[in-house]
């Protein structure tokens, strides 16, 4: 099996994969162009200790507010969750 069908299975996987790949590129490229101009302003630690409480954020909401828990369920009964809460893509 390709590996694209096995990490986003469904109708269309490779443009699932190219909006991930799209995403973390421009993410990486936000991080990389503001990183310099944020050291130069508050310094080294600070600018880390910043990214590090961004992450830790990030990962409370997501873990909180947003994934629903998918451990032990079928691609099938995910997709009828999404399906019936409206949120579809």
């Amino acid at each position: 099996m390709d590996r694209d069908q096995r990490d986003l299975p469904g109708a269309h996987p490779r443009p699932g994969c190219a909006v991930a790949t799209a995403a973390n590129w421009g993410a990486a490229f936000l991080v990389s162009q503001g990183f310099l101009s944020l050291v130069d302003a508050i310094g080294d630690g600070p600018a880390f200790w910043l990214f590090a409480l961004l992450c830790g954020l990030g990962w409370i909401w997501i873990y909180y507010a947003v994934v629903p828990e998918t451990k032990g369920r079928s691609l099938e009964q995910i997709q009828q969750f999404w399906k019936q809460s409206g949120t579809e893509c």
